[in-house]
């Protein structure tokens, strides 16, 4: 197959308006649909600038992934939406993702600077100082974090997550959250059949506690039903870094894929460690509770494997 970075195949994929407002409906509007494609507005993805701090001038380097305009309820409001890909789980995203948003922010304040300048209006005032007019306002910044991870994101979720904060002082210390998305198993409400079929065949094929023959039948079941469109085909190749065959008449086969990775032991393997895990934590005597919150699995998934072994012992 072609060698195309994930990261590519992620951000070309999201770069179509039907998808990425679909996305951004099922996390902020429960699947309402409110943000309408035919009024995203692609932005510059550019986050490379020069900020005054201190009265020093400091360069910073960057690149969103997609990033948008969108007029909702009805073309009078505007906000900024971006889509942070992650391959892996990155301990720092709150504050990554607050660099993003906060340049957002400043080329907004920077532009309204420019324009006052090239038009030639004088402020006076507090507003000289500052560049720009009390009556001024600026665009929200919405970004979600879309993790494409086999096992549960286990990285910092706010800022105050990274931080060391005595209790006490915790209500004055300003937080910044993420808003993430996990490929592998989510609830979001999407319309759009790509999406669906995505996140559908993703989470089949992340899905650890099945044997290899369950995930075979229910991908099985789901493509005779569903053509795959070619974006999502990308997307899930260059996820996985393994090609979906396809037969003479041109139908993909999902479960191909499967097979290999299982194979190889990209799945089965992860699975033979967790299990040897959680068997040694419950031979010592942790419950399956304690086993989901300390390691970060889905607690389901740890009873089910606990069911599992005590019906090998029996």
């Amino acid at each position: 197959m072609n060698k195309v970075r994930p990261d590519s195949s992620h951000k070309e994929y999201w770069r179509q308006k039907e998808e990425f407002a679909d996305l951004f409906n099922a996390y902020l509007f429960d699947g309402r649909s409110v943000i309408q494609a035919d009024e995203l507005e692609e932005l510059d993805t550019d986050a490379t600038g020069i900020q005054e701090i201190s009265g020093k001038y400091q360069s910073t380097k960057g690149a969103r992934d997609v990033i948008r305009l969108a007029k909702i309820y009805h073309g009078v409001e505007y906000a900024i939406l971006a889509v942070e890909n992650q391959e892996g789980i990155h301990y720092a995203m709150p504050m990554r993702t607050m660099g993003y948003d906060h340049f957002s922010y400043h080329r907004q304040y920077k532009d309204k600077v420019a324009e006052y300048r090239v038009r030639g209006e004088q402020l006076t005032g507090d507003e000289f100082l500052s560049g720009i007019k009390k009556t001024d306002r600026f665009k929200p910044v919405i970004t979600l974090v879309i993790y494409y991870g086999d096992h549960p994101w286990d990285g910092p979720k706010s800022l105050h997550d990274m931080l060391i904060i005595p209790e006490e002082l915790k209500p004055f210390i300003n937080d910044y959250k993420i808003y993430l998305v996990e490929m592998r198993q989510n609830n979001l409400k999407l319309h759009n059949q790509n999406n669906i079929d995505l996140f559908k065949i993703m989470s089949i094929l992340y899905d650890l506690t099945k044997t290899s023959e369950e995930s075979r039948m229910e991908l099985e079941n789901y493509q005779s039903n569903h053509m795959l469109d070619d974006m999502v085909v990308n997307a899930i190749e260059s996820t996985l870094g393994k090609k979906i065959i396809a037969d003479e008449k041109g139908e993909r086969h999902v479960c191909t894929l499967l097979d290999r990775c299982r194979t190889e032991g990209k799945l089965e393997g992860k699975l033979e460690e967790k299990m040897e895990l959680i068997t040694r934590l419950l031979q010592k005597g942790k419950t399956v509770e304690e086993i989901s919150d300390f390691c970060g699995y889905d607690l389901e998934e740890v009873r089910r494997i606990e069911e599992g072994i005590l019906v090998k012992d029996v």
